[in-house]
């Protein structure tokens, strides 16, 4: 992590899919499944009604069920998978990370 922030920003129509009301979107993104007009779908009861998040001095919009859209988006978010294509910089991040556990070769 570098101090980043990021927001994911999509627009959603609604839709049926497999005889499931869904928001689409047409961009891929984690594990969405593919509705059957070839967007990508998440039954709308995760998404709607909308909760409220205060976040750097203002209030957005989010999913009311948080986990289960991240875990829709990104399957399973907590657990830390180091991308790295230079292996020496994932393996002393994970031993930051893993205080006390046995070094990653």
């Amino acid at each position: 992590m570098r101090g980043e922030i990021w927001a994911d920003i999509a627009i959603y129509k609604p839709a049926i899919s497999h005889g499931v009301d869904v928001l689409e979107r047409r961009s891929h993104k984690g594990a969405m499944p593919t509705t059957e007009s070839g967007g990508y779908g998440v039954p709308q009861e995760i998404i709607l009604p909308t909760s409220t998040v205060a976040f750097l001095d203002g209030n957005f919009a989010c999913p009311n069920q948080s986990e289960a859209y991240f875990r829709m988006l990104y399957g399973d978010y907590n657990k830390v998978e180091y991308t790295y294509v230079d292996s020496r910089p994932a393996n002393a991040r994970a031993r930051i990370d893993n205080v006390g556990d046995p070094p990653v070769q």
